[in-house]
């Protein structure tokens, strides 16, 4: 949903000003939302967890533990899928109260989608760099935000949440090193453009909840305080909203609807004209595990996984393959010279020849002796045919229904029985066209 559509629905929790100042400022701060209730089991889950972390040497999948971590001393950076480490962090996730604040924001209809528990830990608990979060769980559109909530008072000591107003209708930046390693971060080339003497610090007493979209520039100072601060961050994101990539840490509740119904349609954003040159890559980009096993959540439709595909090739990750047509070429000759003369060979150019450019393709294994061509989509067809790529076959039964195809003597395959549908079969010329290449 677009913010005018989200605004247009009754307010649940917040006032129409603090809505209107969260997509103003990309941030919105709600001092003492949760209750004392909420807050003591939160926080008893924060003790019992500190407890089993000191049976660990090294980070495992719930815990990550600093480098200094130890039985005697304790030092955990974060809880890993946080609402599959205790139930009652899952009930807090979808407890009415925390999901109508969303909806606030994100319109009626929610899913959740991830969750960690970070600590920050007194005494020099991590600064975070300036950073955005959309890059590293991209949606089809930008209906996504983190609720954070404080477990205790949070000051300027305790290193608390800062973001730059207005930084989510800027450009996205590219969060990775110029060696291309993920950093989650900034470049100091990109912070130098901000204007962070404008940066919002985002303390409060305990309970206090940071709505942060998922485009707003922020980060935290370091924690030179005598006390921890454990944050609680939930993400969700508007039902609308799809995921483009596997989660870097799903939970076993990514993509359950946690408010609201399923839309009918999802709705996709581009991002802002000018943004970084031809656009952002992933963080989920830097996992050859995730490249192998590509998985899509299970409410998508054939028609929005393709649209995923579509979009994300073009809109945030740009990318570009340098094809050898004088390899395609030798490809085809190797085949002829493996199955002989006497057979027939058919170039397959579906899918735009396989990504690799179907009209394209086309020139060079008509120029290099394949005995016809196949097309899943007629527009190509017709073009080969008009353009002269390939010519007509008097040993081609005529069509006597009308239509392109048949205009074109393009000959539906033999198996469909949707003439309009099928792979297309044209031979091409008798005498080969010259190419250079």
């Amino acid at each position: 949903m677009t913010p005018e559509q989200v605004l247009d629905h009754p307010a649940l929790v917040l006032d129409q000003r603090a809505r209107k100042r969260y997509f103003d400022d990309g941030f919105l701060t709600v001092p003492g939302y949760v209750g004392p209730a909420w807050l003591d089991r939160l926080r008893a889950v924060v003790a019992a967890k500190i407890e089993a972390s000191r049976a660990l040497t090294a980070s495992d999948d719930q815990f990550d533990l600093a480098p200094d971590h130890s039985a005697e001393k304790p030092n955990i950076r974060r809880l890993r899928k946080a609402v599959d480490q205790h139930p009652d962090l899952w009930a807090f996730a979808q407890d009415p109260a925390v999901v109508d604040l969303v909806a606030d924001l994100l319109g009626p209809d929610v899913r959740f989608h991830s969750s960690k528990l970070n600590f920050k830990w007194s005494e020099g608990g991590d600064a975070v760099r300036w950073h955005q979060d959309i890059q590293a769980w991209p949606h089809t559109n930008f209906g996504v935000l983190t609720f954070c909530v404080y477990l205790d008072d949070t000051g300027p000591e305790q290193g608390p949440l800062t973001a730059v107003p207005g930084t989510h209708r800027g450009p996205l930046f590219e969060q990775f090193d110029d060696d291309g390693r993920w950093t989650g971060a900034l470049a100091d080339r990109d912070v130098a453009t901000l204007p962070t003497d404008t940066a919002a610090e985002l303390g409060g007493p305990a309970g206090t909840v940071v709505l942060l979209h998922c485009r707003v520039v922020h980060g935290s100072a370091a924690n030179y305080s005598s006390r921890m601060r454990p944050l609680l961050l939930n993400v969700y994101a508007a039902a609308d909203a799809l995921p483009m990539t596997p989660a870097p840490t799903p939970t076993s509740r990514t993509g359950l609807l946690v408010r609201g119904r399923s839309p009918r349609t999802c709705t996709w954003s581009r991002t802002r004209r000018g943004s970084r040159p031809a656009g952002i890559r992933w963080a989920t980009a830097r996992s050859s595990a995730l490249r192998r096993r590509p998985r899509a959540p299970p409410w998508w439709t054939r028609r929005q996984r393709a649209r995923a595909v579509s979009i994300a090739s073009r809109l945030l990750r740009p990318a570009w393959l340098e094809i050898d047509l004088d390899a395609a070429a030798e490809n085809l000759r190797s085949v002829r010279r493996l199955v002989g003369a006497e057979r027939k060979i058919f170039a397959v150019l579906k899918a735009d020849g396989y990504g690799f450019g179907a009209r394209e393709m086309a020139e060079v294994f008509v120029a290099h002796g394949a005995d016809a061509l196949a097309f899943a989509d007629l527009t190509d067809a017709v073009w080969a045919r008009a353009a002269g790529r390939v010519a007509a076959d008097p040993r081609l039964p005529e069509f006597a229904a009308g239509g392109r195809g048949a205009r074109h003597r393009a000959p539906p395959h033999p198996h469909d029985h949707r003439p309009r549908r099928g792979p297309r079969l044209l031979p091409p010329p008798r005498a080969s066209r010259s190419r250079s290449s």
